[in-house]
């Protein structure tokens, strides 16, 4: 495919028909002028997470510095870390609970906009004033369990029973949502440790079992809100190589 001059508008084509197909393609590679970047990183933005076209082509962005906003870096061990931008807490929780730059701004306000208008459909208002989903202070839970749904996962807020169920088998959990103050963040388990992948911190910071029960007390005690994640997270872990 490198010495198929195929053009920009060429690899936007290939990126839809590839979308939401399961294909064994595991690189993708192209050239383009820096000033169509824009457009072609704008037409791949609303494509699945795990496109492998939309992946490359934001990867190349992000080292042309036209990406999207992820400004990401590699925490200990290489564990992907996206620090705080503005806002955008959700979309940092989010990218780092799925080890990669799945989720832009541009993606979590058409949900936020989707959201919007099924609401209004449902009240049978026109028009609507902004329901809440997206504002100044960035993203709802409603535009969170969107997003994870469009990854095959969901997300139930921990309560006593579900707190019961991941104390006792604390081997069969991979991930959490929080919410503290309006400030989303993620934990999550990679191979046998759990970090904290909070967007205000420098880096990930690893942390106990105990630490976890702990996370989840403050949260039965109304410390904050606290999500646990159903679905397989390990899909999510940089899997594609972006050939650049």
């Amino acid at each position: 495919m490198l010495d198929n001059p195929i053009g920009y508008t060429g690899a936007i084509s290939f990126a839809n028909a590839m979308d939401g197909v399961n294909s064994s393609l595991k690189k993708f590679g192209f050239t383009v002028d820096s000033q169509q970047m824009s457009t072609i990183v704008e037409h791949a933005a609303h494509l699945k997470p795990n496109n492998v076209v939309r992946q490359a082509v934001l990867t190349m962005a992000e080292s042309q510095g036209g990406g999207l906003g992820n400004k990401t870096q590699d925490g200990p061990g290489g564990i992907y870390h996206e620090p705080q931008q503005g806002s955008l807490c959700a979309m940092h929780c989010l990218n780092n609970l799925l080890q990669g730059p799945y989720f832009t701004e541009w993606q979590l306000n058409k949900i936020a906009s989707s959201l919007d208008l099924e609401e209004s459909r449902l009240v049978g208002v026109s028009g609507m004033a902004d329901s809440g989903n997206a504002d100044a202070a960035g993203f709802n839970v409603q535009v969170i369990c969107e997003a994870m749904r469009s990854v095959g996962c969901e997300i139930e807020l921990v309560q006593v029973t579900t707190s019961q169920e991941a104390l006792q088998h604390p081997d069969l959990l991979q991930g959490f949502i929080c919410n503290q103050s309006r400030h989303w963040f993620a934990l999550r388990r990679i191979g046998d440790d759990w970090y904290d992948l909070n967007s205000v911190l420098d880096e990930p910071i690893k942390f106990s079992q105990l630490e976890l029960r702990e996370y989840l007390n403050d949260a039965l005690a109304g410390n904050q809100s606290m999500f646990l994640v159903r679905g397989d997270l390990r899909h999510w872990e940089k899997q594609v190589e972006a050939v650049i």
